[in-house]
């Protein structure tokens, strides 16, 4: 039994970068990943927080 809650979506995104990888990342490594892209999805969708700023990450002021 996993020590977090998943939803499904996360463990597609988790699927996707163990797929598309050309290494067998670590958990840690895949959760990281995982995280990286749902915040860039919440970013782009408007339902992030607010707290990262475009300098903390470049990309987000790229859209």
């Amino acid at each position: 039994m996993p020590a977090v809650s998943v939803s499904e979506s996360s463990m597609e995104t988790i699927q996707r970068i163990r797929e598309s990888s050309k290494w067998n990342p670590t958990k840690k490594e895949v959760v990281a990943k995982a995280l990286e892209m749902l915040e860039e999805q919440e970013m782009e969708n408007g339902s992030g927080t607010g707290e990262q700023s475009s300098e903390q990450n470049p990309e987000a002021g790229d859209n």
